[in-house]
């Protein structure tokens, strides 16, 4: 199986494991979060156009990363 990239909104699927990962690293930054709210925030936010951008990496169907593509951050 090789690793493959693509834009998140292919993979709608995976968004609630990505919302897992981006609340684990980063969640402590974000008073009242959780994972019900992330995973809303990105089914609102992926596209293919305007940032931000998910990408993913998949190897078969297993998640392996996601990066996003942002004008700016933090």
């Amino acid at each position: 199986m090789f690793l493959q990239l693509d834009f998140l909104a292919n993979h709608t699927d995976k968004i609630p494991q990505v919302a897992q990962w981006l609340h684990d690293e980063w969640g402590y930054l974000r008073l009242n979060s959780s994972i019900e709210k992330r995973i809303t925030e990105l089914q609102n936010q992926v596209n293919k156009i305007l940032p931000p951008i998910h990408i993913i990496a998949v190897k078969g169907d297993l998640p392996i990363g996601v990066a996003a593509l942002k004008p700016r951050e933090m």
